[in-house]
């Protein structure tokens, strides 16, 4: 899925919006986001999202999980998982998309999958907590 943000000066790929540097997106000051571009969602395609906080109607998150998976026959064909609050800015669990694609989808092959979430996952150091709760988030928002 290719999701591109348009700004008052251009357009910036989804992926490239959070730099995780102190200035937090790619925008310059001057500029503002204008729209947001999605393609629809292919035939088969199941999208979810979960957030974990202590209060979840009014807190910030303590982890969040988006995923948008494409089914084909009875195999994953593709997949994108973004989690947040695991790392500086929001990030994708490509180990995680990786392990996925190919396979049919079943308890054991998610939870080997979400095995992959090192590869991805930077928490600060007093939050390495988080890592567990988003192995938790990506399998049930998968298997959902």
């Amino acid at each position: 899925m290719n999701v591109k943000i348009k700004t008052t000066a251009g357009v910036i790929e989804a992926e490239k919006f959070f730099t995780g540097e102190r200035k937090t997106t790619a925008l310059n000051h001057d500029e503002i986001v204008t729209e947001i571009q999605m393609p629809s969602p292919n035939s088969g395609t199941k999208q979810n999202f979960i957030k974990f906080a202590q209060r979840p109607t009014i807190d910030f998150p303590v982890v969040n999980v988006a995923t948008s998976i494409t089914i084909e026959g009875d195999k994953v064909s593709d997949v994108r998982i973004v989690l947040n609050a695991v790392a500086p800015v929001p990030k994708r669990a490509i180990g995680v998309e990786e392990a996925l694609k190919g396979k049919i989808i079943s308890e054991s092959v998610v939870e080997t999958a979400v095995a992959a979430i090192a590869n991805c996952a930077v928490p600060l150091k007093d939050n390495k907590y988080k890592v567990q709760i988003a192995k938790t988030l990506i399998k049930r928002a998968i298997l959902e």
